[in-house]
């Protein structure tokens, strides 16, 4: 998601990047049952019941403009 706001002339992005690659490291490391992962996932809800249950909705607020940062480079 990505929105902006103009505050005192300049723009002011403000967005939540989501990774929807699966981290194999930590999918390895999951105890308990096997759980779907992003590959596996057809739907956007299974997609959404992913991104909850193994990545606990994580996200990220820096990586898409900033000029330090690659874009999409999370």
């Amino acid at each position: 998601m990505y929105a902006s706001d103009i505050v005192d002339g300049k723009v002011k992005p403000e967005y939540h990047l989501i990774n929807v690659q699966d981290n194999e490291e930590l999918l390895k490391n999951l105890p308990g049952k096997k759980r779907k992962t992003y590959k596996e996932a057809s739907t956007n809800k299974e997609l959404f019941e992913v991104w909850k249950e193994i990545y606990q909705q994580d996200f990220s607020t820096r990586g898409l403009f900033e000029e330090d940062i690659a874009a999409y480079d999370i």
